[in-house]
């Protein structure tokens, strides 16, 4: 394979793989259109020639596609800007593409697959981006490589033949000259004498044998392992956050801030990510494995409204406002304190997530606060103030023992949400059904003799029977009463719904018995990433509960011996919505692929956490302190105690084995002592019966396949003895071309009526390609040099030894 052709598959792989990059961004075809243009350019324009646009026409078709990129790029939206260059840059591509190549136009195509990923990486900073990213560096590299030795191949042909154009035009004048005056010329002139050692096809041939190859891997490689150490121990400051890497506020599918129950229509679950939470032991910075599916309240729902608009869950609307309602609690001094960090992605509701109870820790933000009056945990900055991308931020909590979260939330000590009389809100005639289901289900035992938290089962179990409520999230086929409340009518009548349904009947029932009970939105389970130790909280895992308020009593007996309590008691939470056989099937299905998709998506998040928003407070608690831990003294004198430790292990073994490593040494000794004594006795030939591989290491030459540089090329050497005899040698400084033009002039002077003083520069042709191009000559080019040389040793022999004419009589 010819070197251009290397240069052409290269140029046409970097394209393509700058269009992928593009096109993860741009999300178009255009990178369809670079893909078939890269091919059908190498194949049709580049090898077979059958297609090539001149100059003018590519001028036109440039022109062209700046025309119809102009109105794009004039938009006042940034991303349509950039959109507008990423189209041109492929149009100007095709162009190029389809041209008679030249240096300078491989580098033009080059240059604008840079541009591409210049412009991708404002569109797209995805984790597939960075692995596509590392592939075109390393394209990139090679192809920089090659481009610059195929250049530099036709800077010597060029010069070579200029050299050969320039000696056509002297060599009739020569003679006149005279010898000196062509030594003068030659020193004189401005170029070196330059021909090429090596075709092109050759020089092809050898760069994808592998040597050059392998030095482009090489140095490829230690360039992306010094920049990955750089861009990770390099000193970030505070400002140094990406603030380019941020998505459009969204409100989060699946979950609100309110809940209306009169959306007939089928409810579509989203794939997409909510927030990513991970639970460390606050004291040892541990992961801590959560069994089960964990509970993330957002907000707590407690009035009811039932108007001509339909019926609403909403928050209370008797909060304070004042700054003086919100504060962050302080933790509690329990030993079970787990630490929660979550990654949030953008929405547009102030509600934060998490398993409650929650309190403040050092990693705890500042615009974080929970609302005294509701315990609700909030952002404390407008969503319309927000910045538009990931917020993080870590709480402590108490919610959560032996891996389990715990079915009690104690209350804050200065509670006041206790006198809210939505509570216990409850309108018998508009919940008749309601009412008697739960009255049935409690029976007319006194209230003293049954505990608050068995009715509250008890309740929540006639929601579970099986066969009597069914789970759904398409209502098109359900038939509706318009003129009963929409709980009424879902337990009284068609008995299908999602959790919003099954939480809201739930606390009616409640607050029919008199316990005071809320809706509780947020979201429930998650994928778990074994990698990441984290959860994946998806969009479709938003839920609705219920909480009902325990008294101090029951709550305790209700909470493990070692639990965080409160004096004023706490929530028990209790969930009426049974499994959906969606769920179900998803937990049996969970196989290989879903085995990939975690290692996908901890790589997804490592790229997020420590690419894009490596920041100055990550660096250091990711990188610099674990390097400072292991500089200390006591980790020092740990490493040196177990190395200690395997030292006198390694002296048992070899206690062990001495004498027969003993008898080992003695023996190699003796055989490097025969084979001295042997190699002395061969003498400088080659022995009659002697081996190639005998002879060679008698002689210290390496035993390879090949014959080496010094004996392939014994002809020279007999050019060199030929030429002594004429009392022309090769000086300090001087090159075998030299000393070959010298030759020829000294036989020109000798023997001018034949062409002997052309043979030195032939035969030193030969040695050049043998001795520096790394070719072996064939047999015929053997035999050719051999003739050569015989016809030199004998044109010298009558130079030296002229024939003495024969004595007349």
């Amino acid at each position: 394979m010819k070197l251009e052709r290397i240069v052409q598959i290269h140029v046409a792989a970097l394209a393509i793989i700058g269009a992928v990059l593009l096109g993860m961004g741009q999300q178009g075809s255009l990178t369809l259109l670079v893909v078939f243009a890269a091919v059908t350019s190498v194949v049709f324009t580049d090898i077979l020639g059958w297609f090539r646009l001149n100059r003018l026409v590519a001028n036109l078709a440039a022109l062209a596609a700046l025309f119809f990129s102009l109105n794009d790029f004039l938009q006042p939206a940034m991303r349509l800007q950039l959109l507008a260059i990423a189209n041109l840059l492929i149009y100007l591509q095709v162009v190029l593409f389809y041209q008679q190549k030249n240096p300078q136009l491989y580098w033009q195509l080059t240059v604008l697959s840079l541009l591409q990923v210049v412009v991708s990486a404002a569109l797209n900073v995805g984790v597939e981006f960075g692995i596509v990213l590392i592939l075109y560096a390393v394209v990139a590299f090679s192809t920089l490589v090659v481009l610059h030795v195929y250049r530099e191949g036709l800077r010597v042909v060029e010069l070579a033949a200029r050299w050969r154009s320039q000696r056509h035009e002297a060599e009739p004048f020569a003679p006149a000259a005279g010898p000196a005056a062509e030594r003068w010329r030659r020193l004189l002139r401005r170029e070196p004498v330059t021909r090429p050692l090596i075709s092109s096809a050759r020089l092809g041939r050898q760069v994808v044998a592998g040597g050059l190859l392998r030095q482009i891997a090489a140095i490829g490689l230690s360039t992306l392992v010094f920049a990955f150490v750089l861009f990770f121990t390099a000193p970030r400051l505070d400002s140094s956050t990406r603030r380019g890497y941020a998505t459009r506020a969204t409100r989060v599918v699946g979950f609100s801030g309110e809940v209306r129950l009169d959306e007939m229509a089928s409810v579509l679950e989203s794939s997409d990510t909510v927030m990513r939470v991970s639970f460390r032991d606050a004291a040892s910075g541990q992961p801590y494995r959560v069994y089960g599916e964990p509970y993330f309240r957002g907000v707590v729902l407690t009035r009811y409204a039932y108007e001509d608009d339909g019926a609403m869950w909403q928050q209370p609307d008797r909060m304070p406002s004042s700054a003086v309602g919100r504060y962050m609690p302080a933790p509690p001094p329990s030993p079970g304190l787990v630490r929660q960090d979550v990654t949030l992605q953008p929405l547009s509701e102030k509600a934060l997530f998490a398993i409650y109870p929650v309190y403040g820790c050092a990693q705890t933000p500042s615009d974080v606060y929970v609302q005294r009056h509701t315990g609700q945990f909030s952002y404390g900055i407008a969503a319309e103030m927000r910045p538009r991308q990931e917020f993080r931020y870590s709480v402590l909590t108490t919610g959560l023992l032996g891996g389990v979260q715990l079915d009690v939330t104690p209350l804050p000590r200065d509670a006041t949400n206790l006198m809210d009389p939505d509570l216990l809100a409850f309108d018998e005639t508009r919940f008749p059904q309601i009412k008697k289901i739960a009255d049935e289900l409690v029976g007319r035992e006194p209230a003293a003799n049954v505990k608050r938290a068995d009715i509250v089962r008890r309740l929540r179990d006639h929601f579970l029977r099986p066969g009597v409520y069914t789970y759904t999230l398409d209502f098109r086929r359900t038939r509706r009463q318009r003129r009963l409340d929409p709980i009424e009518d879902f337990v009284a009548n068609h008995r299908s719904g999602h959790c919003e349904y099954f939480a809201s009947a739930l606390v009616m029932m409640l607050r029919s018995q008199n316990i005071p009970a809320r809706m509780v939105i947020g979201y429930r389970g998650g994928e778990y990433n074994a990698l990441g130790d984290y959860y994946q909280v998806l969009q479709r895992h938003a839920h609705a509960w219920v909480e009902a308020y325990l008294p101090p009593e029951e709550a305790k007996a209700e909470s493990p011996p070692n639990a965080a309590l409160s004096p004023l008691g706490g929530w028990l939470r209790v969930d009426p919505t049974p499994g959906s056989d969606i769920d179900r099937a998803r937990q049996l299905q969970r196989g290989w692929l879903n085995v990939v998709d975690d290692v996908l998506d901890y790589a997804r998040t490592m790229w997020t956490d420590y690419i894009l928003g490596l920041t100055a407070k990550r660096q250091q608690e990711s990188i610099y302190e674990p390097v400072a831990n292991q500089a200390s003294p006591e980790t020092w004198a740990s490493v040196l105690q177990r190395l200690n430790g395997v030292r006198r292990r390694v002296q048992q073994w070899a206690h062990g084995i001495a004498p027969f490593l003993g008898f080992i040494v003695f023996s190699a000794f003796a055989v490097s002592i025969l084979a001295c004594w042997l190699r002395g006795r061969v003498p400088g030939g080659k022995r009659p019966g002697a081996s190639p591989w005998q002879w060679r290491w008698s002689r210290g030459v390496p035993a390879r396949g090949q014959p080496s540089a010094a004996l392939t090329v014994e002809f020279y050497r007999r050019l060199e003895a030929a030429l002594n005899q004429l009392g022309l040698s090769r000086g300090i400084g001087q090159t075998p071309r030299e000393l070959a033009c010298r030759a020829g002039e000294r036989l020109a002077a000798l023997s001018p009526h034949t062409a002997v003083a052309q043979l030195p520069a032939r035969i030193v042709e030969s040695f050049y390609r043998v001795r520096f191009g790394k070719a072996i000559l064939p047999d015929h080019d053997g035999d050719e040099i051999a003739e050569l040389l015989s016809r030199l040793e004998d044109a010298v022999k009558r130079i030296v030894e002229p024939p003495v004419p024969p004595a007349q009589a």
